[in-house]
């Protein structure tokens, strides 16, 4: 069975973006207001969680719920949970997953505590460092534009996604420096702190 609702935690955390965003009259949260609305469940490792604590969810278009704990990268059908972690596929370096997003075309990226960056498409999970192109990078950060591309923020720059796994990066001499973060604002702009 697929989840075909999103996760509760992730309307939350969208709608209060829109709420700063448009700024409303603030109402007031009432959880008898969301409980008779909504079935409550907490998960623990009793279910199968591989621990009790989440770095990230999303629910991705292939109608899963994705969930970055400190022990693998968790799918949830609404029934069981399977984790991918280093035991389960040899590719994963570590376990730690941090940023989760979902691309275009049923692509899920995923980086780990590491700076390592991963995408998990069809089951399976292809490690980017191991290609040529990504070696000695250190991934900081993930963006998904509007169309569903990836734009990566790296300790060498940023890399626009081409097409799948294919990426080049973008050559600017703003992006030379080494970039602390980055950030995605509406309207389809980047915007990222330097050293400089």
């Amino acid at each position: 069975m697929r989840v075909s609702k999103g996760v509760g935690l992730f309307f939350l955390l969208f709608s209060s973006v829109q709420v700063l965003a448009f700024q409303p009259t603030p109402v007031p949260f009432n959880w008898d207001d969301i409980s008779s609305q909504y079935q409550i469940r907490n998960y623990s490792i009793k279910d199968g969680l591989p621990i009790n604590s989440a770095n990230q969810i999303t629910h991705q278009t292939d109608g899963f719920i994705y969930v970055a704990t400190n022990d693998g990268l968790v799918r949830f059908d609404g029934d069981r949970f399977v984790v991918f972690d280093t035991n389960s596929d040899p590719t994963m370096q570590s376990n730690r997953i941090l940023w989760l997003e979902s691309g275009g075309n049923d692509e899920l990226w995923f980086t780990d505590v590491n700076g390592n960056l991963y995408m998990l498409k069809y089951g399976e999970v292809v490690w980017l460092q191991k290609k040529e192109a990504f070696k000695d990078i250190e991934v900081l950060k993930l963006d998904v534009t509007a169309d569903g591309s990836v734009i990566i923020t790296t300790s060498k720059g940023l890399y626009l996604q081409k097409e799948g796994i294919e990426f080049v990066q973008f050559n600017d001499e703003n992006t030379q420096a080494e970039i602390k973060n980055s950030f995605s604002v509406d309207g389809g702009r980047l915007d990222f702190l330097t050293e400089n």
